[in-house]
């Protein structure tokens, strides 16, 4: 509500919209008519949507590093435990080669992958 009535006094100018802070009805009152506060309030929200917005992004990059890391784990523990025979029928550099762009096309496709998942999900929920 002090948000609604700071930007209802900005836009109109008027000084007829008070607002309690305890959220009670008292005598006490404050007047959000100054164009300063509505610019804090306006600044502080803003940059409280950066920071939040960052930290997610960084988080939902991190989620999908450690998860390419651990498929890589796997991945790199499954050809070290494959039977010799393995080893005899495929070279070592097509072994490679096939591990590397596997491993490629994860790095590229697992972030835009996952985020579209979790915006179906997101979406899905409401």
């Amino acid at each position: 509500m002090h948000t609604l009535c700071a930007w209802t006094n900005f836009i109109t100018n008027a000084d007829n919209c008070r607002v309690d802070k305890s959220g009670a009805s008292s005598e006490q009152t404050q007047t959000l008519s100054s164009s300063g506060d509505f610019l804090a309030l306006l600044s502080a929200l803003s940059i409280g949507l950066v920071l939040v917005a960052g930290v997610r992004n960084i988080e939902f990059f991190n989620m999908c590093i450690r998860s390419t890391l651990n498929i890589h784990d796997t991945m790199f523990w499954k050809v070290l435990r494959a039977p010799t025979s393995f080893f005899d029928k495929s070279p070592v550099g097509i072994i490679l080669t096939r591990f590397t762009n596997d491993l490629c096309t994860l790095d590229q496709n697992l972030p835009s992958t996952l985020l579209e998942v979790l915006t179906v999900r997101k979406r899905l929920e409401l």
